[in-house]
């Protein structure tokens, strides 16, 4: 075990290098698109946030990759709630919510009009209620996921090149 730290220690003080070669100490954090750093981020998130919000939330479910997440609460109230502890716990971590990515969006099938957000995008698709058709060649609305814009932009991209 002793190796392990000595190892996530020296991968810590690693210097920045800078795109003109110049090295910077750094003050912290893990290095910038190092190996280790994905790990030692899931891990700090999985004490971080994961096993926090079970504990404090458990009747919410979440889904969280890296540090992009979605909690499924079951009214505005509780959503407000959950939105205002997080933002408060990632604080106590020294972190901070992106204001402009976090926000409370309605996810039911009918009635979205009356809400501001309706959907969202996590790890390029796109949540939002969509119109389907039946079995019996009805017209519904579910909320469904399909790839985001940006997702799209790119793939037409790649089919240009």
């Amino acid at each position: 075990m002793g190796w392990i730290l000595l190892y996530i220690e020296r991968w810590q003080v690693a210097l920045f290098e800078a795109e003109d070669g110049v090295r910077i100490p750094r003050q912290r954090g893990t290095p910038q698109g190092g190996v280790v750093s994905i790990v030692l981020r899931n891990l700090f998130m999985r004490y971080a946030s994961d096993a926090w919000m079970q504990r404090t939330s458990p009747t919410c479910p979440f889904a969280r990759y890296a540090d992009d997440g979605v909690v499924n609460c079951r009214s505005r109230q509780q959503a407000e709630h959950v939105m205002q502890s997080v933002a408060s716990r990632l604080g106590d971590c020294g972190l901070t919510m992106h204001v402009q990515k976090s926000k409370i969006a309605y996810r039911k099938d009918n009635h979205a009009e009356r809400y501001p957000h309706v959907g969202y995008t996590l790890l390029e698709f796109t949540f939002r209620p969509r119109k389907v058709r039946s079995h019996q060649d009805r017209l519904f609305t579910r909320f469904l996921s399909g790839a985001s814009n940006d997702a799209l932009r790119r793939m037409r991209q790649a089919v240009r090149r």
